[in-house]
């Protein structure tokens, strides 16, 4: 798909307009994989290309079905994504979305430095949504999936894990959610 971009040129004779998809312009893949997941039609599907660092928060998907295809890739962040009452983990389903996670790869919210005490990080999460992993590695540091805001979670396979000892690796806020576990370990 060609993206025009209209401007005005003085002093050259013959041009041609510039048509370049935003997506192609773009340096980071982490700003990439936003534009992609924004620009997504309902059932699209985001099949990752490199592994992803965050840094500019969780990835929030809302009022779409979207199949990210970890692809052997990883999506990490190197500093804390909490943000109380908005989003605690890397990936989110948000409101009125189905999200499903598929594939090879994983999800790490365990950066240098953090602090059990106060970094609350999550890999995966279901704010309202339906967040489907039918597969991927996910690591966390006080949760490994978590679901709230009457958001639910379906396991179908994965492996999940957290670094704080004696934390809920898969945990529901309050009964404020449903997760049904189906396989994984």
């Amino acid at each position: 798909d060609l993206y025009p971009i209209e401007f005005t040129v003085t002093g050259v004779e013959d041009w041609v307009p510039f048509e370049k998809n935003p997506v192609d312009m773009v340096e980071s893949y982490e700003q990439k994989l936003r534009m992609e997941l924004g620009a997504a039609t309902d059932n699209g599907l985001i099949t990752l290309q490199e592994d992803v660092i965050l840094t500019t928060g969780a990835l929030i998907i809302e009022g779409k079905n979207v199949t990210i295809d970890l692809n052997g890739k990883s999506i990490t962040t190197l500093s804390t994504v909490y943000n109380p009452g908005v989003a605690s983990a890397l990936i989110v389903a948000g409101k009125d979305a189905t999200v499903t996670i598929k594939g090879n790869g994983s999800v790490n919210s365990l950066f240098n430095g953090y602090d059990i005490a106060t970094d609350y990080d999550i890999p995966v999460e279901s704010r309202g949504g339906k967040l489907i992993i039918e597969g991927g590695v996910y690591t966390g540091i006080s949760h490994a999936a978590y679901a709230a805001n009457n958001g639910e979670i379906t396991i179908k396979g994965g492996e999940f894990s957290v670094a704080e000892a004696g934390a809920y690796v898969i945990n529901c806020q309050d009964n404020k959610g449903t997760i049904t576990v189906e396989g994984g370990s």
